[in-house]
């Protein structure tokens, strides 16, 4: 996965439970236990994304937060044990991502970064290719065969998550995260109707299947 995370919160337990979720997940975690060193670590290891805590000693998350926006782009997902709506409304003003209230599932924050990761690498690459297969990110345009072809909402995301990834089987769980951050029952379902939508639309006029079924996994692109 290749993606570096900065995970700042005074809570020492957290931050351990988060660097090793996260590692299992591939991603290479550096931490920082005040506002103060979040930003020195910052500025040293140039992370893909960070994890910040609103309530931390000598440096708030909101000001952590306003600082690093104030040079950067990169992701910021926002914790706080508070469930007040302005505070929430507070990061997001600052240039928050996102905001996750504790205590939370693990399973949640990995899913919301997995999502924030993939919207930035979407919005810094304007088009995705694969094959006769065209999707302008900015436009939501989509063509094959220098045709167009017109997908609702899910389908366009899903379209999305398979083009970035092109080759690799992915489970309809993967898919749900990626395109939708979540992996309930009812996003397992649009996975399945977003899937069956894309083959009609895609095949269109006989052409070829680009979506394969992977015995015991899930979906993938058709490799080269």
């Amino acid at each position: 996965m290749g993606w570096r995370l900065l995970v700042a919160d005074d809570d020492e337990s957290l931050r351990e439970a988060l660097t090793l979720a996260l590692g299992l997940e591939g991603y290479d975690c550096v931490t920082a236990d005040d506002g103060e060193s979040a930003l020195r670590q910052f500025d040293r290891e140039q992370p893909d994304a960070v994890i910040l805590d609103v309530r931390m000693p000598k440096m708030d998350g909101f000001a952590v937060c306003e600082r690093i926006r104030a040079e950067s782009e990169v992701p910021i997902l926002m914790l706080t044990a508070k469930k007040r709506l302005k505070d929430r409304v507070n990061g997001l003003n600052i240039g928050a991502d996102d905001y996750l209230a504790k205590p939370f599932a693990l399973e949640e924050l990995i899913a919301r970064v997995g999502a924030l990761l993939r919207r930035q690498h979407r919005t810094q690459t304007r088009v995705l290719r694969y094959r006769d297969l065209r999707l302008d990110i900015k436009t939501h345009e989509v063509n094959r065969n220098e045709m167009r072809v017109d997908l609702s909402p899910p389908e366009f995301e899903l379209l999305a998550v398979f083009l970035l990834d092109p080759g690799q089987a992915l489970t309809p769980e993967e898919l749900a995260r990626r395109g939708w951050g979540e992996a309930g029952e009812g996003a397992l379902e649009l996975v399945r109707e977003a899937v069956e939508g894309l083959r009609t639309k895609l095949e269109a006029g006989g052409r070829e299947r680009l979506i394969q079924f992977v015995p015991d996994v899930g979906y993938a692109l058709q490799r080269e």
